[in-house]
């Protein structure tokens, strides 16, 4: 997420909203009040992958995304004629979005004449350091401004939120409050700073088309409302430390990890909802927040395109004469299989493959893998089978719960999956590592 640049805010029918000196405006939909308060203009993201398209009518429709994180029902007499509807999932962002995609609705000039209901299902990712009370729907108007829509429905049984709208934009979900750390996986004796960071919003406004409240969001900002923090508490290996102030704390792994796990950062977070509100039963104004952060058996430095890159989560396993070395960054999750077991320099090759190794890398924006081995079109139109170049080394193979150590180098390259045969290199992925962790199985 980047901010590019502050803009005035538009005219716009506002209430409630303290101008100039302090002195507050009464409701009045037909008199237009003038802010020139500055709010944030944030980038528009970069299509993913292929829009989702359908034709819908009067009689209304269903447009989805097919694993189901967002939907959209047109109910019937929304519409006059039929329409091409497009839902194009994009990069976000969107401030404090557990997702690294949002989903731009097209076309954007029409207006419904009844409202269309707009659903997203949140994940764990969505939850992460955060609660689904604090998750709400927001949407990118033209200019790049976003607006969070307070009047999010929560279903947490469905684990679904929804809000209606008579516009189509880029929508997607925010957390309003979450506990971030710089890393989310520790090695040995390593340490993890923990903070409470929240979505700065602007007051309350009425949406131009009637269509409810919403609220302009500004940017995100470190939470240190001492007051209202307490209760820091670790579940799981390690020491979790606060800062003097309590807005922070720092977790520390164990000098010597023996096995993989999870430790749990806790902090409670008080008075920050009315109590009456009716759009979120069961709101208490008080609130626990959790933070998983794994901790690593071991070292393992990886390095991608001579960037070093943070695990969310590494193991390597062996079985029925086969090694797996897999992890993932967050951005993206990784394996190794290697046709063998113990010790050894392994070469890269076909899937399966005795002292072969096959690896690949997907990202979670992009269902188009990096290979270790893939082809290409020669210019007399002849497919070419092309194999990364390096190897894996391994120079330790301990039991189960014993050390592996050794080395990798790998060119992944992703195949252009456009055309019939995948046989276009697009980009190459140079991956390398030196590790020494202790064996799953």
């Amino acid at each position: 997420m980047k901010r590019i640049r502050l803009t005035p805010f538009p005219k716009l029918l506002l209430c409630g909203l303290l101008i100039g000196s302090l002195a507050a405006c009464k409701k009045n939909k037909d008199k237009p009040v003038e802010v020139n308060r500055p709010i944030t203009v944030f980038e528009k993201g970069a299509p993913v992958g292929n829009a989702i398209t359908k034709l819908i009518g009067p009689a209304g429709g269903i447009l989805a995304t097919p694993d189901g994180r967002i939907s959209v029902t047109i109910p019937p007499a929304a519409i006059i004629d039929a329409i091409q509807f497009s839902l194009q999932p994009v990069m976000s962002t969107l401030p404090l979005n557990g997702d690294t995609l949002c989903y731009q609705l097209q076309p954007a000039t029409v207006k419904f004449a009844k409202p269309v209901t707009i659903r997203f299902k949140y994940s764990a990712t969505d939850e992460d350091g955060s609660h689904p009370e604090l998750l709400n729907i927001a949407y990118q108007d033209e200019a790049g401004h976003w607006f969070g829509k307070p009047a999010t429905e929560l279903d947490s049984l469905h684990k679904t939120l929804t809000v209606m709208s008579t516009h189509f934009s880029t929508w997607g979900v925010y957390r309003s409050f979450a506990l971030t750390t710089d890393k989310n996986s520790l090695l040995d004796g390593e340490y993890a700073n923990i903070g409470i960071r929240s979505v700065d919003t602007d007051k309350d406004i009425p949406e131009t088309d009637g269509a409810g409240l919403i609220s302009p969001l500004i940017d995100i900002h470190d939470y240190k409302s001492t007051k209202n923090i307490t209760g820091w508490t670790l579940h799981g290996a390690g020491t979790l430390t606060p800062s003097a102030d309590k807005v922070a704390a720092r977790l520390a792994a164990p000098a010597r990890i023996t096995k993989n796990s999870v430790s749990t950062a806790e902090v409670t977070l008080s008075n920050l909802f009315d109590k009456t509100d009716p759009t979120r039963p069961g709101k208490t104004g008080k609130m626990i927040l959790l933070k998983n952060i794994k901790l690593i058996a071991g070292k393992f430095d990886l390095f991608v395109n001579g960037r070093h890159v943070d695990l969310d989560d590494v193991s390597i396993e062996g079985g029925n004469n086969m090694m797996f070395i897999k992890g993932n960054n967050g951005d993206g999750e990784w394996q190794f299989t290697i046709g063998g077991s113990g010790k050894g320099n392994y070469t890269y090759g076909d899937l399966n493959s005795a002292g072969k190794v096959y690896a690949y890398y997907t990202r979670t924006d992009d269902d188009l893998r990096y290979l270790s081995t893939n082809f290409r079109c020669r210019e007399d139109g002849v497919l070419e089978k092309v194999v990364s170049a390096g190897a894996v080394n391994i120079t330790r193979w301990g039991n189960a719960g014993e050390l592996a150590e050794g080395t990798f180098e790998a060119t992944l390259r992703r195949p252009d999956a456009k055309l019939q045969f995948p046989c276009r290199v697009l980009e190459e992925w140079n991956m390398r590592a030196v590790f020494s962790l202790r064996r799953a199985r």
